[in-house]
């Protein structure tokens, strides 16, 4: 049997690891979503599960793979979304 003790969880969000990290969530200065505090607490408690769980975030740009077998699993293999640039002035 084997157990894993040090995993690391990586998602192309970067909201996700900012609202579910222990450390973060407590001195984030967002508003809680009530309709997801019962998932963030699950994530929580899952991670803390772990002698040390890591969540991190990838750019999706640099985790095209991950990204197009995500979007292959949705069945938008062909398409790409494409979110208007913000421009600086």
């Amino acid at each position: 049997m084997y157990f894993i003790s040090n995993p690391t969880f990586a998602t192309d969000s970067a909201w996700w690891p900012r609202r579910v990290n222990s450390s973060q969530a407590a001195s984030s200065t967002a508003k809680p979503i009530p309709r997801l505090a019962s998932l963030f607490d699950e994530a929580r408690a899952l991670l803390n599960s772990f002698d040390q769980a890591t969540l991190m975030w990838i750019p999706r740009h640099r985790n095209s793979e991950a990204d197009a077998l995500a979007r292959a699993a949705l069945g938008l293999a062909g398409h790409r979304i494409v979110k208007p640039s913000r421009k600086r002035r």
